[in-house]
């Protein structure tokens, strides 16, 4: 089982609570900063043990993520976008997410809803 973060800006705070799913001995975290390192680390991911969370900071993560959709076959989505930004709420919802928070939220949900999958996805 795999965590791969995509979290451009080091939110810490989100990125110290979720690594607290590394306690897991099935579970590794994976924590990425550039696109190219998200696209080869998913490379490496297996199908059905995978999540990802993705925060979008602009257009071009945006694009990338839609590009990757197709990839993202049996993977857990948790997408966090900016709160100002109305128009990637709609083309986020296209993607199938799991999950989606705004940046207001994400450092009180996502801490709890990583580690939620993370025991799901275990228990099957």
């Amino acid at each position: 089982m795999k965590v791969l973060i995509y979290n451009p800006y080091r939110r810490y705070i989100t990125q110290q609570r979720i690594n607290s799913v590394s306690g897991y001995d099935k579970c590794r975290i994976v924590p990425t900063e550039d696109l190219f390192v998200f696209k080869y680390a998913f490379n490496e991911c297996l199908s059905g043990e995978t999540i990802v969370v993705f925060f979008i900071e602009n257009e071009t993560d945006m694009a990338f993520l839609e590009d990757m959709n197709s990839k993202f076959v049996d993977i857990k989505l948790i997408v966090n976008h900016p709160d100002e930004n109305d128009k990637f709420r709609a083309r986020i919802l296209k993607l199938y997410p799991r999950f989606v928070t705004v940046s207001d939220d994400c450092d009180r949900l996502l801490p709890e809803v990583v580690p939620g999958l993370v025991r799901q996805q275990l228990q099957d």
